[in-house]
This record gives structure tokens, sequence and C-alpha cells, in this order.
């Protein structure tokens, strides 16, 4: 792991990123065709358990918010036929945000939670792997798979063992103010795919903590 985190941009600068900020374009794929499910997507998430994300069409319109705090998750729809927004509150339970994911990946292998598996063949080619016991959205504990390029250590792919087929891919890494992120994401299962291109990411940007927390006039 010291490779990655090397070639990520070292482990003091990643230990200093407490928080995010990035738009980004989100395309759903069905098929060999785009199914109109473009967004444009706002997102500020910052440790341990805080996310804000406004979700817009493509014509710009609000679509929906999401609040992720340390107390409770809702999710608002804005898209209604009679125009009132609907609240809806998440049981999923508490769980920490990733933000960064050399971050995440730190942290985890600083509490001796990582395994190191080898190498894998992946689509023709062989990668380092190294896995994790995360929590998904539904609170399931679910053994992860990160696989990392042989030659400049960066992270290319993550698989969950309960569903092979599915697969995260990173690409296009762009230095950010001394730390690689990556650009694009996709994920693919069979024929679905949700393709993410992240725009302007701000690491540590200055963040009134309100914004977490859903606004009364929508309860």
């Amino acid at each position: 792991m010291g490779d990655y985190f090397r070639a990520i941009g070292g482990v003091s600068k990643i230990e200093e990123v407490n928080s995010i900020r990035y738009g980004s374009i989100q395309t759903f794929v069905k098929g060999s065709s785009d199914d109109d499910s473009v967004s444009l997507v706002e997102t500020i998430e910052k440790f341990p358990y805080f996310i804000y994300s406004r979700l817009r069409n493509k014509t710009g319109k609000i679509m929906s918010e999401f609040y992720w705090n340390n107390r409770e998750n809702y999710y608002v729809l804005f898209n209604t036929p009679d125009g009132v927004p609907i609240v809806q509150r998440s049981s999923l339970e508490r769980i920490p945000v990733k933000v960064y994911i050399p971050k995440f990946l730190l942290t985890e292998f600083q509490n001796k939670r990582l395994k190191y598996l080898g190498e894998k063949e992946l689509f023709g080619n062989d990668y380092y792997v190294i896995r994790s016991l995360q929590k998904d959205l539904s609170g399931h504990s679910i053994y992860f798979d990160w696989c990392f390029d042989r030659t400049n250590y960066l992270l290319v792919a993550t698989i969950a063992e309960s569903k092979p087929t599915a697969i995260s891919w990173y690409k296009d890494y762009k230095d950010i103010n001394g730390l690689l992120f990556n650009m694009k994401t996709e994920f693919r299962d069979g024929n679905i795919s949700h393709k993410i291109t992240f725009q302007e990411p701000e690491f540590n940007p200055a963040i009134n903590d309100s914004i977490f927390y859903l606004n009364e006039k929508y309860r």
C-alpha cells in the first residue's frame, strides 16, 4: 500500500483531507444507448458522517436533495405532480462516508483492516489486489476487492465479492493541489452502467455545517 499512497501524493497530504466539494455529470446507461437520465450533481462530503447532494436534470431543474449527517438522513424529491416536495427519512444506519478513497484506504490500512490477496487477472490484465470488509448503504457487511495497476500502483477497479459482475472503474487521474483524483468513475454490471465525470473537485473547502441538515421548510 505504501507505493499506492506515494503515487497519490504521500501519506501526510492524504491525511490532511477532511472534506471535499465537487460537481459531477452522471449518466445512467442501459443497453446500447443512453436512457436520457443525465443528471448534474453538486456534492459536499465531510468526515465522518456528512453528505449534502443536489441533483438537477439536463435543463438545470432541481430534482432532489440528499442530507446525510450524524443524526439522521433525509431525501427530498422536488419533481412531484403538485409541486409539493416529498420528504423521506431514511432508516439506514449511520455509516462513515469515504469522502476521498485514498484517505479511506489509508485509515483502513493504519487500522490493519486490509488484506493483501496477491495478483488477480481481470479482463486480460493482472492487478495487485487488496481486500476490505465494509458496509453498504443498507448496513450489510460486504467484502470488496481493490485492484491496483502493477506499474503505477493507482487504483483501477473495485469488485464486490457478493456480485463479481458488478465492477467500478476509476479513470483519468488528475493532480489537484498535489494529490491525484480520478476524474471519471464508471460502474458496470452487464448491460447497465453508471458513468460519473467529476468537475472541479476541491479539498477542504470552507463549509457551513448547516448545509448537511434538512431545512425546516421541507418537513
